[in-house]
C-alpha cells in the first residue's frame, strides 16, 4: 500500500497538468491591468502573433478567425477585444462565443462557468475536438474526477483510429487519464487511513 510520501511523489503529474491554469489566470490578471483605461469602442483592426501584426477586417470571418487564433494562443487581452465586437456581428458563430467565453473563464479562475459554456458549446457540436478537451481539463481541475475520466476517455475512444495525427492528442489524453488514475488511488489511501494500514500490517504477520 503506498504511504501519504509516495502518494505525494506519485501525484506529481496532476500538480503539473494543474500548473497551467495558475498560469492562465496569473496571465489574465496581467492582461486586464494592461487594458484599464483603454478605451474598447473600437472594432479591432490588427492582431499580434510572434512579434508580428496583421491586419483583421471589420467582417465577420476575418474578427471570428482572429478570436479563434486568439483562444488557441491563450491571448485574453486580444479575446475580450474580438469576442465584444465579433459578438455584435450578424451572422456570428454560437459556438465560436461559448468557446471563448469557456476559456476566459477558466483563465480567470471560474470553472463552474467554463463548465457552463463549453457544455454549451458542445451542444450544439458533440464532436468539436477543442470544445471535448477544455472540458476534460475544466472538470478535472475542478476534481469532477469522474466526469473528467468520461469526458477524456470519449476523446480517446474518438481518436482511436485517427492514425499519426491524433497520436500527439491521444498522449495529453493518456496523461490526464494517469494522473485520474493516481489521484483516485491517492483519495482511496486517504479514506482507508492509518487504521487500515495496521490491519493490514497484523494479518500480513499473522501469516509469518
Amino acid at each position: 500500500m503506498a504511504t501519504p510520501a509516495s502518494a505525494q511523489i506519485e501525484n506529481g503529474q496532476d500538480t503539473r497538468l494543474r500548473l497551467d491554469q495558475q498560469l492562465d489566470q496569473q496571465r489574465a490578471r496581467q492582461e486586464e491591468k494592461g487594458l484599464e483605461g483603454i478605451d474598447g469602442t473600437d472594432a479591432p483592426d490588427s492582431l499580434v502573433i510572434d512579434g508580428k501584426t496583421y491586419a483583421v477586417g471589420n467582417n465577420v470571418d476575418d474578427i471570428g478567425k482572429a478570436l479563434y487564433i486568439s483562444v488557441g494562443r491563450r491571448q485574453w487581452a486580444d479575446v475580450r477585444r474580438f469576442l465584444a465586437t465579433y459578438e455584435l456581428l450578424p451572422d456570428h458563430d454560437p459556438m465560436l462565443v461559448h468557446y471563448a467565453k469557456g476559456g476566459l473563464a477558466r483563465a480567470g479562475g471560474d470553472l463552474a462557468e467554463a463548465e457552463r459554456e463549453y457544455r454549451a458549446l458542445l451542444k450544439l457540436n458533440s464532436t468539436f475536438l477543442p470544445g471535448q478537451l477544455e472540458l476534460g481539463r475544466v472538470l478535472f481541475e475542478n476534481r469532477k474526477d469522474r466526469d473528467a475520466k468520461r469526458a477524456f476517455q470519449a476523446i480517446r475512444d474518438q481518436l482511436a483510429d485517427g492514425g499519426e495525427q491524433a497520436q500527439g492528442v491521444l498522449r495529453n489524453v493518456d496523461a490526464f487519464l494517469g494522473a485520474l488514475k493516481k489521484r483516485q488511488g491517492w483519495q482511496v489511501n486517504l479514506a482507508l487511513g492509518p487504521s487500515y494500514s495496521d490491519n493490514v500490517n497484523q494479518s500480513s504477520a499473522s501469516y509469518t
